[in-house]
């Protein structure tokens, strides 16, 4: 795909910055083990990630059942999370 076939708001996320609705979970992990912590609730790899760098993951009960679903981004300092609207308050609980 061209990046003339990419609409607005994805060239400008992906070249500058991007404005996140409200009603999205966000959260911040700190601490030097996070990413470690996170690697094992995780479906994907967190400690491979770099700053500036994130994924696509779940979010998974010890027994394995899904939580939700979230993109992990690596800021140096921080991991921030964004949830959807629906799994904002149940990730915020735990």
């Amino acid at each position: 795909m061209t990046s003339a076939a990419l609409s607005p708001s994805y060239q400008a996320a992906h070249t500058g910055a991007a404005v996140l609705r409200r009603q999205h979970g966000v959260l911040l992990v700190s601490g030097r083990d996070r990413a470690s912590y996170l690697q094992g609730l995780f479906t994907n790899d967190i400690v491979a990630l770099t700053p500036g760098r994130g994924c696509y993951a779940a979010y998974l009960t010890a027994q394995g059942r899904m939580i939700s679903d979230l993109h992990a981004f690596e800021l140096g300092d921080v991991l921030l999370l964004v949830t959807p609207p629906q799994t904002r308050d149940t990730v915020l609980a735990k």
